[in-house]
């Protein structure tokens, strides 16, 4: 049994070292037109397609499926990995890793949109009246995040900045938060005896 989960595993890890290069190519047209490119276009891309159809994975100009995709591997190859290792099996242990893998996703989701919004904050407090391409960009893609904080929030009369500000201030807040939960919650899994 330890050696089928190790070969889950281990598929799983080799399969998403593919995914990521595969992802990587895409930001390297060129590249991907050769044969080794075409061969993970044709390994990859079928598997990393499923998750483009969920459209609440796309935020303005930002597209969050194949960092899911490769959630998902990470999650398998987890989950594998803890049932190869440990002596038991038990649903506790298994729901464990799945909300490990999934906060490990959220997380460097959310990271990365604190470290978006920083950039444009700064940006916007150096040169305010900047109407440089990569900030219009970077708007369009953290715009509907923020007009949704500037609802809950009631903040109609904010100017952009101080609604990055706040943006800002809620995801490091909602993040904090969220970790706190997650680990309390995986060291509970861990616990139940079934």
């Amino acid at each position: 049994m330890k050696g089928m989960f190790r070969l889950i595993s281990s598929a799983a890890t080799i399969y998403t070292f593919a995914c990521c290069i595969r992802i990587w190519l895409t930001w390297a047209p060129n590249l991907a037109a050769g044969r080794g490119g075409r061969f993970l276009v044709d390994l990859c891309d079928p598997y990393l397609n499923a998750f483009r159809r969920f459209r609440f994975l796309r935020v303005g100009a930002l597209d969050f499926s194949p960092a899911v995709g490769v959630g998902v591997l990470l999650m398998v190859s987890s989950v594998a990995d803890a049932l190869a290792r440990l002596a038991r099996v038990s649903v506790g242990i298994i729901a464990a890793q799945l909300v490990g893998v999934c906060w490990s996703i959220v997380s460097t989701i959310v990271g990365l949109v604190i470290i978006l919004l920083l950039i444009r904050l700064v940006a916007c407090l150096v040169a305010p009246r900047s109407s440089y391409g990569l900030w219009i960009t970077l708007d369009q893609s953290l715009s509907p995040l923020v007009e949704r904080l500037r609802l809950f929030f009631r903040a109609g009369r904010l100017v952009w900045s101080a609604m990055l500000a706040v943006s800002l201030l809620t995801c490091v807040l909602g993040y904090g938060l969220a970790r706190l939960v997650a680990g309390f919650l995986v060291s509970l899994l861990v616990r139940l005896p079934f």
